[in-house]
C-alpha cells in the first residue's frame, strides 16, 4: 500500500506516469488506426473506375440536372458530358 502522507509528491509522480502511459497508448493506437485506414483507402475495390459490382451503378431514372448520367460531384463525367 502506498502512503500519501509525504505531501502528495508520490501521488503526483503516480499520476504523471499514468498520464504519460496514456499518451503513449493513444499514440500507438492512433498510428495503428491510421495504417488500417490508409490500407483500406488504397484498396482497389474503393476506386469507382475499377468497381465492377453491378449493384453500384443502378439507375432507375436520369438525374434532374443537365447531365442526367453524371453524379452531382463526378467532375470527370461532367467534363465528358459537356465536351460532347
Amino acid at each position: 500500500s502506498r502512503s500519501f502522507a509525504h505531501g502528495g509528491a508520490d501521488e503526483s509522480d503516480f499520476w504523471k506516469n499514468v498520464s504519460l502511459g496514456g499518451l503513449v497508448l493513444v499514440g500507438v493506437v492512433g498510428a495503428w488506426e491510421y495504417k488500417v485506414h490508409m490500407d483500406h483507402h488504397n484498396d482497389p475495390h474503393m476506386d469507382p473506375a475499377k468497381n465492377t459490382f453491378p449493384y453500384i451503378h443502378i439507375r432507375n431514372k436520369q438525374y434532374p440536372w443537365s447531365c442526367g448520367d453524371c453524379n452531382l460531384f463526378d467532375s470527370e463525367c461532367w467534363k465528358e458530358c459537356k465536351g460532347n
